[in-house]
């Protein structure tokens, strides 16, 4: 197992990024969660959640992902995934129906133009 990591990061007065790595498990879903309620505190209500690095992720990613388009869409806001267009991880989140909630993007930059629409 590739251990996890999460970053958090402004893009301006109301986005922010959230990038993970590595393989995720509950407590990195979980802090993914927090880190987003922490920032719609702040006054951020669009995030790109950047997956490509992602190797395995369990059930909990999704669940969380779930967890934080609910919370971004009550504030009338936006989330954009990045995840590898053909990897088994944006099959998941597909399988999952989370393109129905929020935008897929193939890279970061893609998101970026994604969240500023």
């Amino acid at each position: 197992m590739r251990p996890a990591h999460l970053w958090y990061e402004p893009i301006d007065e109301h986005s922010a990024s959230v990038t993970l790595d590595g393989d995720i498990e509950a407590p990195t879903a979980a802090a993914l969660e927090q880190a987003v309620l922490a920032a719609t505190r702040n006054g951020k209500d669009c995030f790109l959640v950047d997956l490509a690095a992602v190797g395995v992720a369990d059930a909990s990613l999704v669940e969380s992902l779930f967890h934080v388009g609910r919370l971004v869409e009550n504030l009338h806001g936006k989330v954009v995934l990045v995840s590898t267009p053909g990897s088994r991880l944006r099959d998941v989140l597909r399988s999952a129906g989370l393109q129905k909630r929020m935008r897929m993007a193939a890279t970061r930059s893609e998101a970026l133009t994604a969240a500023r629409e």
